[in-house]
């Protein structure tokens, strides 16, 4: 009855040997057959996750790269559309004043030209109404000499040679001198 006899023991022993024996044989085999495979597909994974991280945090990188580089590169191009515009606003000012420049420039040579005209039609119509003038001074005072007539006989003559050099005479400034003359002609008679 006692639990610890040799006989108890020598079989309790078998037992734990047995058991020992087993669980080697067991954990060979498990080892071989089950831990290998899951060690290696677990380390497979775990090296894949890792793989995966790397890429990860290169292709988070690259993103970073890549996005301060579009940053600069949108910079640059505000820079540059801001470049070309001032510069574009700058060109347009300088052709609108220079067009104005130039407007001005043909305004002052027409008004200049218009002067520089009016002025020859002012000579050459003074040189005409001079030569005019001297002709009907010539005309009248060699008709005048000539026939050494009276008054009303050269106001006769002044008023045709007038009549044939400018025209007809307006009919109120026609009939006040021939009034005039009719009374000057009775004035002289009586």
């Amino acid at each position: 009855m006692d639990m610890f006899s040799p006989d108890k023991l020598a079989a309790m022993l078998v037992v734990v040997i047995s058991t020992v024996i087993n669980l080697l044989i067991m954990y060979l085999v498990l080892k071989r057959f089950l831990f290998k495979p899951i060690m290696k597909m677990m380390n497979k994974r775990q090296q894949e996750t890792a793989d995966m991280i790397k890429n990860a945090e290169t292709a988070q990188q690259k993103a970073l790269q890549d996005q301060e580089t579009a940053k600069k590169q949108i910079d640059n191009a505000v820079q540059e559309a801001a470049r070309i515009v001032h510069e574009a606003q700058n060109h347009a000012n300088a052709n609108s004043q220079a067009i104005l420049d130039d407007a001005k420039q043909k305004a002052k040579d027409t008004l200049t030209r218009a002067d520089t005209e009016c002025d020859h039609m002012k000579l050459s119509l003074l040189n005409d109404v001079r030569g005019e003038i001297a002709d009907l001074a010539l005309s009248i005072a060699s008709q005048a000499i000539s026939a050494q007539m009276d008054k009303t006989v050269q106001k006769q003559m002044i008023d045709e040679i007038l009549t044939q050099k400018l025209g007809p005479a307006e009919p109120a400034a026609e009939a006040a001198p021939s009034n005039q003359s009719a009374a000057g002609e009775a004035t002289s008679r009586g």
